[in-house]
């Protein structure tokens, strides 16, 4: 039989193109982490992906304000939807969290879950907390397609960030901080961010910090 090797995808492509090696085994020496590590390789390619995917081209920024125009749109139907769900008297009983995975075509949650964690949340608990949430990513996506004062955003680094925390706390667990004197960064979290894109980009430092913030801000990540 005859071996066909399986073709790599984008972010395996450019994992390949901007981190070969020579350039990566510097970078896990410094930061101490395994070049070969599965979850960051996966991390720093998809973080590579979405740099280049949300690069400011005028064809980009175009597609964005379409982008932006449908999410606002989705998100003032979601906010009625959401309003007439909340007005209904009817959420008194309890969601069974084991029918989800049916609902969602998802594997189940476990073989043969505990009896008392088959019944866990109220069905006026789970509206409460789970319909704020996809309004929130709404919002965020929202975001991403705007500019702040007639500038746009750098969604691209912003999303390079987002991966770059996952690896600092999660794969390392460092705490992912940002701190600055005169509009350069002062943490190591900071110079893991610069080292980690100016193989693929140089942003300046002041972009990198805003691009912290932001995470920090939006997705909870540690903080001084």
């Amino acid at each position: 039989m005859k071996w066909i090797e399986k073709p790599m995808s984008r972010p395996e492509q450019l994992l390949d193109q901007y981190f070969p090696e020579e350039v990566l085994l510097p970078l896990a020496e410094k930061y101490d982490f395994a070049p070969s590590n599965p979850a960051i390789r996966h991390f720093l390619g998809r973080a590579v992906s979405s740099f280049t995917r949300h690069a400011e081209t005028p064809k980009n920024m175009e597609q964005r304000r379409t982008q932006k125009k449908e999410l606002e749109k989705a998100l003032r139907h979601f906010e009625r939807m959401e309003r007439a769900l909340m007005a209904t008297d009817v959420w008194d009983g309890f969601v069974p969290l084991q029918n989800l995975p049916l609902i969602f075509r998802l594997p189940r949650l476990s073989p043969a879950p505990p009896k008392h964690l088959e019944y866990l949340k109220l069905e006026r608990e789970f509206l409460e907390k789970g319909l704020p949430m996809f309004r929130k990513w709404l919002s965020l996506k929202i975001a991403e397609t705007s500019g702040e004062a007639g500038r746009p955003r750098n969604v691209g680094l912003q999303r390079f960030t987002e991966y770059m925390e996952l690896i600092w706390s999660d794969e390392l667990g460092r705490h992912f901080t940002v701190d600055y004197h005169k509009g350069s960064g002062t943490t190591l979290a900071f110079e893991f961010v610069r080292d980690m894109i100016s193989p693929v980009a140089s942003p300046t430092d002041s972009e990198i910090i805003s691009a912290m913030r932001f995470v920090i801000s939006e997705f909870g990540a540690h903080k001084n």
